[in-house]
């Protein structure tokens, strides 16, 4: 079910109206509600059912709850269509393809390939919906220099406190964030810079935040923002010295 898919958004099904998380929980945020487009809102929910389907590991259903998030950045004047985005963590792609089809052209990086593998199955029947251009990526949105850098052991305090913090949620699935392996270089494989980017995006689960802040205060152009949902992700972009805004999921340096 679609409303099954908004867990951070409110969502009515009988109007496609959804209204920005910060007027849900925030009693003094003013609301305000969108209306998602149908087609937009028919493909992310099909290509939810296809990943369920097929038992996709890794992905989440940002797609809607992205869209509402996005409608409240430009009105807050944060973010405006026509700037490039690059996606930390691309999971299926129907969050690329809400980027796209609001007018932001986008690159998504996913690390699973079996997950890369079947979303492009499935992305083409949507092409139409595509705005600006949306390049896929498969790959670890981690640059070589940066795990050179981490493996000599720099980038260690905030990520080591955030790492304590997580030991009960297994190990070996901790170590893939905090210890990132690169087997590749996607950005020069596919001629690219972090500083090519307006925008970055990243759906990401707290123990995620750090590397993934890391990367944006140390590659990305000091005029680039960030737009992060997520668990605590406002609580650690203060411990790490980037700057925040009250009712806004924009991260800046």
């Amino acid at each position: 079910m679609i409303k099954d898919l908004l867990k951070s958004a409110w969502y009515n099904a009988t109007n496609n109206l959804v209204t920005p998380p910060e007027t849900v929980n925030n009693k003094y945020a003013e609301r305000t509600e969108y209306i998602i487009p149908h087609e937009l809102m028919f493909a992310i929910n099909d290509i939810d059912k296809y990943c369920d389907r097929h038992d996709m590991r890794g992905w989440l259903p940002a797609g809607i709850s992205l869209w509402n998030y996005i409608k409240h950045e430009e009105r807050k004047g944060n973010i405006h269509s026509g700037q490039s985005v690059l996606e930390f963590g691309a999971g299926s792609y129907s969050s690329t393809l809400t980027w796209s089809f609001e007018g932001y052209p986008i690159t998504g990086i996913e690390y699973l390939e079996n997950l890369v593998d079947k979303s492009l199955k499935i992305l083409p029947e949507y092409s139409q919906l595509q705005k600006d251009p949306m390049k896929v990526i498969k790959g670890s949105y981690y640059p070589k220099e940066y795990v050179k850098e981490r493996d000599a052991g720099m980038h260690t305090d905030i990520i080591a406190l955030e790492r304590e913090e997580m030991r009960g949620h297994g190990q070996g699935f901790i170590d893939e964030h905090f210890h990132p392996v690169c087997y590749k270089d996607v950005y020069q494989e596919n001629n690219i810079s972090m500083k090519d980017f307006d925008i970055f995006f990243a759906y990401m689960w707290h123990y995620q935040c750090p590397s993934v802040y890391d990367m944006f205060r140390k590659y990305a152009r000091d005029d680039a923002v960030m737009l992060a949902i997520g668990p605590r992700h406002t609580e650690i972009a203060k411990k790490m010295g980037l700057k925040t805004s009250p009712g806004s999921h924009i991260i800046r340096k």
